[in-house]
C-alpha cells in the first residue's frame, strides 16, 4: 500500500510505545522490499514514535536497516531456519535465500550490538537435522526457538501441499513422516525433546523447545 505509513500512524495513535512484532504472518522482507522499502518506512515511523521492533524473517535484506534497529530500544531480529541441506530447503522454501546467508546475517546483526534469535521451524521428522542447525546459529543468537511440524488434520491445505512434496521427493519416508506429524506423543518427538533438553543443559543454551 502506497500510504502505509499514514495508515500505520493512525493505528498507533494513542498506543503507548512498545515492541511491535513483524513477520509472524508475512515476512516483512519480501524480495520486492528491496525496491519499495515499505518495511524501512515502517521502521522509521516506529523509531520516530518511540516504538521498537521484533522481526522474524528468512531474508538478509534486514541488514540494510541495521542503522534504524540500532537506535531502537532492544530491537530483536530472528531468522527462520530449518534446513542445513539447501537442496531440501529449495523444495520446501523455494523463494528463500540459503541457510548460510541467513546465518551470516545473524552474525553481522549480533556484531552490530543487536539482540538476535533463530527459529528452527518446522522440524520435519526424518528430514530436518536439528542439531547441526543449532550448532550453526548458536554462536550468533541469544535464543533459539524450536517448533515441530504441526498440522490440524489431513485435509489441511498446508498438509496437502507438504504431502505432495514428500510423496514426490521422499517416497520412502512419506508414510513415516505422516504418522509422526499426526501423533503428538510419538516416540520421535519424545526422543528429540530429550536430546534437546540434554543439549540445553550441557551447553547452557537458551532453547525454547516446542516439539
Amino acid at each position: 500500500h502506497k500510504d502505509i505509513t499514514s495508515r500505520l500512524e493512525a493505528e498507533l495513535a494513542g498506543i503507548p510505545p512498545q515492541t511491535i512484532y513483524m513477520g509472524w504472518e508475512t515476512d516483512p522482507y519480501q524480495p520486492c522490499e528491496g525496491e519499495y522499502r515499505q518495511t524501512r518506512q515502517v521502521l522509521e515511523l516506529l523509531l520516530k514514535k518511540g516504538f521498537s521492533a521484533s522481526i522474524l524473517t528468512k531474508s538478509d535484506l534486514v541488514l540494510r536497516d541495521t542503522d534504524l534497529l540500532q537506535e531502537m530500544n532492544e530491537a530483536n531480529i530472528s531468522a527462520s531456519v530449518a534446513f542445513i541441506d539447501n537442496d531440501v530447503r529449495r523444495l520446501l522454501e523455494s523463494s528463500t535465500i540459503d541457510t548460510e546467508a541467513r546465518n551470516s546475517a545473524l552474525k553481522k546483526l549480533k556484531a552490530a550490538g543487536l539482540r538476535t534469535s533463530a527459529m528452527i521451524c518446522p522440524v520435519i521428522p526424518y528430514i530436518t537435522d536439528v542439531m547441526p542447525v543449532i550448532d550453526m546459529v548458536a554462536p550468533h543468537t541469544d535464543k533459539i526457538w524450536i517448533y515441530g511440524l504441526s498440522m490440524l488434520n489431513r485435509t489441511d491445505q498446508n498438509w496437502q501441499k507438504m504431502q505432495s512434496i514428500l510423496e514426490n521427493h521422499f517416497p520412502d519416508l512419506s508414510k513415516q513422516i505422516e504418522t509422526v506429524v499426526f501423533s503428538k506423543n510419538h516416540s520421535y518427538w519424545e526422543k528429540l525433546r530429550q536430546e534437546l533438553e540434554h543439549l540445553q543443559k550441557d551447553r547452557k543454551l537458551n532453547l525454547s523447545i516446542h516439539v
